[in-house]
């Protein structure tokens, strides 16, 4: 049996991320955003993303460079973001178990598909080499670092700026493939320097964007199952939260 997890905002928030609320907050407190921008987040009630849609699709110059300044500030939230993440323990547990790990739960998966554009993963996750999986590394299908990529050493390194090259086809293999559905807030298409984020407008450009993710997902678990001539099951994130706020360990029967 193939076995694929999707996450979203809940994964990320459990170490740090912010909920859609602290973004709000955040944006409002942003400069570089007009009073007009101000009265359009304030009239949706937080929800930046119908702010970020508005704009978008509207064709007047001036909400195009709201817009750009729009996308700008969410980009510095989750920038922000990461750079929190820098300085978390990715664990379950604190002190951490070996035997309930992080990368011990998240190896055991085909592969990993998220909602999220932050670099929570990038960061701290290194896929564990032996059974049941034995992956080499992680990979992120159809990108790559922008050349002429020069690493430093820093752990910024990780979550350095990425272009989509080669073309998204298959899945490598040795590789544990981590499909980013939303885009992610370091990719950049190279050609014309704009962020791949899709979100507000993006989305409604999409013939139907619910769709186009699940049948993105369900492509993709079609092919895992037909090249091991497994069943393949989509799961839901399999964590509980217990009364303190931190998750409890996965359940042994979710990942057999």
């Amino acid at each position: 049996m193939t076995f694929l997890l999707l996450t979203g905002a809940g994964f990320s928030y459990n170490w740090g991320g912010p909920l859609a609320s602290d973004v709000f907050s955040a944006l409002l407190a942003d400069k570089d955003l007009d009073e007009h921008t101000r009265d359009l987040l304030f009239d949706s009630s937080g929800a930046f993303e119908k702010v970020l849609a508005d704009l978008h699709l509207s064709t007047d110059p001036d909400d195009q460079r709201r817009h750009e300044a729009l996308i700008t500030a969410v980009a510095g939230i989750f920038y922000g973001m990461n750079n929190t993440f820098m300085h978390v323990q990715f664990e379950f547990e604190n002190p951490p178990s070996v035997q309930h790990s992080m990368a011990s739960f998240l190896s055991r998966f085909h592969a990993i598909f998220t909602l999220n554009q932050d670099a929570l993963l990038e960061q701290h996750y290194n896929p564990m080499i032996g059974p049941p999986m034995n992956w080499g590394h992680l990979q992120l299908p159809g990108m790559r670092f922008m050349q002429p990529y020069q690493p430093s050493g820093a752990r910024q390194d990780k979550f350095a700026v990425m272009e989509p090259n080669p073309r998204f086809g298959t899945f490598g293999t040795g590789a544990q493939p981590y499909v980013k559905l939303h885009g992610s807030v370091n990719w950049s298409e190279s050609n014309m320097g704009k962020r791949i984020l899709i979100m507000g407008g993006q989305h409604r450009a999409l013939p139907n964007p619910d769709v186009v993710s699940r049948r993105v997902s369900q492509d993709a678990a079609a092919a895992f199952g037909e090249a091991d001539g497994h069943r393949v099951q989509l799961q839901r994130h399999p964590y509980q939260r217990c009364r303190r706020g931190r998750y409890r360990r996965w359940p042994e029967a979710i990942c057999r």
